[in-house]
């Protein structure tokens, strides 16, 4: 198993791309822990994980949330010991182009950055202590090559991701801590964290300059954000993994 007694945070836990990764991660040994504001559909995902055998919590999160993300984390290491792993699955809902997006829009979309900062400040410690832990965020291929008619918010965020993983894989590598992106293309219908747009004909635009010709699934993306979790991926930090079909390349 892959992720064997490795105790692993995922926030948007109750999102598509979120279940994914807390099946494949359990499905690989991990103790996932389900971060996510909705108390219902965080319920309804651990019930099913421990159905299928495996080991999993869940805390409320609302990731702009200080005192949320402090309260879970030290819970977490009351409870098993620390932290290994750190996904953050940032989202979106801006739509609007800049003339038009009003400036709570455009903050709100940030959030997905700062959602990320707050994640990684409150793990940092257990992860130093342990000499050891993965964080992976994750986004849309947005911030390297954002599609004609994208919201500006949704890049900016993207983007600020990429190099926010960049940042702590330089400053913490020394203490073991890995960091890295995973930027992901058109998958199902729409960017991953901007579903929103996939209404707007932005998915179909990016279908048809995407080489393969095809969405891509949010299970590709989850065995992606599994491999740089892992210890496979021991010698990778401060990069991004492209998971598009090939649309930044074209």
């Amino acid at each position: 198993m892959r992720l064997k007694d490795k105790v692993a945070l995922i926030t948007a836990a109750t999102t598509t791309q979120g279940r994914e990764q807390a099946r494949l991660f359990a499905d690989e040994g991990a103790r996932v822990i389900l971060l996510d504001p909705d108390d219902e559909a965080r319920g309804a995902l651990l019930a099913e994980l421990a159905a299928t055998g495996g080991e999993a919590d869940a805390l409320p999160l609302d990731p702009d949330d200080v005192a949320q993300w402090e309260s879970a984390v030290k819970t977490v290491r009351d409870r098993f010991g620390g932290v290994d792993i750190l996904v953050h699955n940032a989202r979106s809902d801006a739509t609007h182009r800049i003339p038009e997006i009003a400036a709570e829009e455009w903050e709100s979309s940030l959030g997905g950055a700062t959602g990320a900062f707050l994640g990684i400040r409150s793990v940092l410690e257990s992860m130093m202590q342990r000499g050891a832990g993965s964080i992976v965020l994750v986004t849309s291929v947005a911030a390297l090559a954002p599609p004609r008619g994208i919201s500006e918010a949704h890049a900016a965020m993207a983007g600020a991701l990429r190099i926010l993983a960049k940042d702590v894989s330089s400053d913490y590598a020394a203490d073991g801590v890995r960091c890295n992106a995973v930027l992901a293309g058109l998958v199902d219908s729409g960017l991953l964290g901007a579903e929103k747009d996939s209404d707007s004909g932005l998915a179909e635009q990016v279908r048809l300059v995407t080489p393969m010709r095809r969405a891509g699934t949010h299970s590709e993306v989850a065995q992606a954000v599994l491999f740089l979790a892992s210890d496979e991926a021991s010698f990778i930090t401060g990069t991004e993994l492209v998971v598009d079909g090939g649309y930044v390349a074209f």
